[in-house]
């Protein structure tokens, strides 16, 4: 089964690594991110225990806020003429401010 697999992951491999550096860095992080919702998603079916909900909460708020945050540049970067007038360097600018202020909101929900 895994055999069959592997032209279409070679293809996507191929198709990752003749984009932009910048490109691949965005998709490097989309992809942690979510892995982390994943992971924060499956602690409490596992365990059966959400105990401390808030925190579980605030972790999912931060990994799916850094998730589409991360995608919002990802598209600015891929396709800068749909976005007129603001330069990849604000975007980026932008996507740290608001990447601060999730980790406040996120930091303060947590309690």
């Amino acid at each position: 089964m895994a055999g069959g697999n592997a032209p279409i992951l070679g293809k996507i491999l191929g198709h990752f690594r003749q984009q932009p550096k910048r490109q691949q860095i965005c998709d490097a992080f989309i992809v942690y991110y979510f892995l982390v919702a994943v992971v924060v998603l499956a602690y409490p079916t596992l365990t059966y225990c959400t105990f401390p909900f808030n925190a579980l909460m605030s972790a999912l708020l931060g990994a799916v806020g850094m998730l589409v945050l991360t995608v919002s540049v990802r598209m600015h970067i891929s396709n800068p003429e749909t976005f007129y007038g603001i330069s990849a360097e604000k975007s980026f600018w932008e996507f740290c401010m608001c990447s601060i202020l999730l980790l406040l909101v996120a930091t303060h929900f947590m309690g």
